[in-house]
Order: structure tokens, then sequence, then C-alpha cells
């Protein structure tokens, strides 16, 4: 069974879908003003393989039935794969659980094919939550999404830290937490991402030394940083020791007398 109120203008909150629709396959309502907390009531949809909540006004805790699922991507244009050029042009992420992956898997909802073959569905994953008003913290189970590739959290009201669990993502190629409330150090085990490509943690309130400045991490520029104000190290300017800082502290009192 699949439901699809993805581009209606649809506003409130997402109902109680358990009643009657116990067989659901496909929940896609993308694109709409929906407001409130995703029901912990869509764990009990036992049959549910693709859910699409991305831009809506969402907030609150991701329901922890989601936790461990596996995700998987899908691309619109019916023909082919495309790259991750950058994570603000993915979109289209669905969330999957975990079931046995075809050799072709074909979906069509609304005019609109979504077409895989041979074992692509079985690498290519990703998660995108962004564009909601998710107030929470960055739960460090994410870290056991493993396979997962793309990660966009990206313009919501996320605190706290990132967590230094995202060190276990080895296969993530693009990671987006751009524009949220994120404060503390990022994770200096974030270097051991070998396929990073791309990487933002713009605008936050993050502090500290950005990661050594080696393998992918030498790839990123000031852009992933920016709106950061007390972010230091390369591609940003270097940090200076606290003795640094009070010798120019001294030297810019003795220039205002």
């Amino acid at each position: 069974m699949i439901l699809d109120l993805s581009y209606n203008r649809l506003n409130g909150s997402i109902p109680d879908l358990v009643d009657g629709l116990s067989q659901l396959s496909h929940l896609i309502l993308a694109h709409n003003n929906l407001e409130g907390k995703v029901p912990v009531q869509l764990c009990r949809l036992n049959q549910l393989q693709l859910l699409d909540l991305s831009n809506n006004n969402l907030h609150g805790l991701i329901p922890p039935c989601f936790d461990n699922t596996t995700l998987h991507e899908s691309y619109s244009n019916g023909s082919s794969l495309k790259p991750f050029e950058t994570s603000f042009l993915v979109k289209n992420i669905y969330i999957y659980r975990e079931k046995k992956i075809l050799e072709i898997f074909e979906f069509t909802t609304k005019n609109i094919a979504y077409t895989y073959q041979g074992r692509v569905v079985s690498y290519l994953s990703g998660l995108d939550l962004s564009c909601n008003k998710l107030i929470c913290h960055i739960s460090p189970q994410i870290g056991n999404l493993t396979r997962i590739q793309t990660l966009n959290l990206s313009h919501n009201d996320l605190i706290g830290t990132i967590p230094s669990t995202f060190s276990n993502l080895k296969h993530i190629e693009s990671l987006d937490l751009s524009y949220n409330q994120l404060n503390g150090k990022i994770p200096l085990q974030l270097v051991e991402l070998n396929t990073l490509a791309v990487f933002s943690v713009a605008h936050n309130n993050l502090s500290g030394k950005i990661p050594e400045w080696t393998a992918q991490f030498a790839t990123f520029s000031e852009s992933s940083y920016e709106g950061n104000h007390f972010l230091c190290g390369l591609p940003l300017p270097i940090c200076r020791s606290p003795v640094t800082m009070l010798k120019a502290s001294t030297t810019n009192k003795e220039m205002i007398i």
C-alpha cells in the first residue's frame, strides 16, 4: 500500500496512521507545511519500507525505532544515478527498513519513476531531515548507521555537540550539519572518514581547532566552516596560543592609551 501526499501544502501535525493502514509500505509526506513531532506510532507500521518527511516544519526527537534503520537514496530522474555534487543538491532521500534487496528495484508515484538495476541499492544510502525545526541533541546512535553515505541534518535547530561516534561512518561521502545551534569542538576523529567528499558545519556555534588539515579535510574550504567565529586552524586563520592572545591583548591596550 502506497500513500503519497507530497507537494500538497498540508498543514497541522502528522495523524496517527496506524489504525486501518497496517499494510502501508510507502509513506511520502515531503514538501508540505506539517508541524509537530514525528509520531512514535509510525514505529508500529511493520510493513513500512519507505518514509519521506523532508522539507516540512517538524521538530522534536526522531523516534528511536529509526536508529538502526537501513537508509537508501533515490533520484527522480527515472534513468541513471547521479553522484553527490553537494549536500544541498541531495534530494528525495528516503528511509528504508532493512529488507532483502532485489536485483531490480522500481517505484513509480505521481508519474515519477524511480528505477535501479543491479546492486546499487545495497550501497547507496542516505538520511535527509533538513529544513525542519528539529530541536534536540544529535543522538550518538546515528554513528551506528555504518552503511550510510550521506547525512543531511542542516537547517534545523539542533543543539549540543557533534557526536564523536560519527567517526564510525566509514562509508559517508556527504555530511551536512550546517545552520544549526551546535556548539563545542569538531571531533578530531572525523579525520578518519576517508570517503568524505562534502562536509559542512557552517553557521553554528562551534569553537576550537579544526581537525588536522590532512586527507579529506585538506580538501575542504573556508565555506565548510563559515559562521563559526571561534573556530581556527587551516583553512581558517591559525589558532593562537593563550600566551600569544595575551600579548596581543596587551599590545592593543597600549595602542589605545
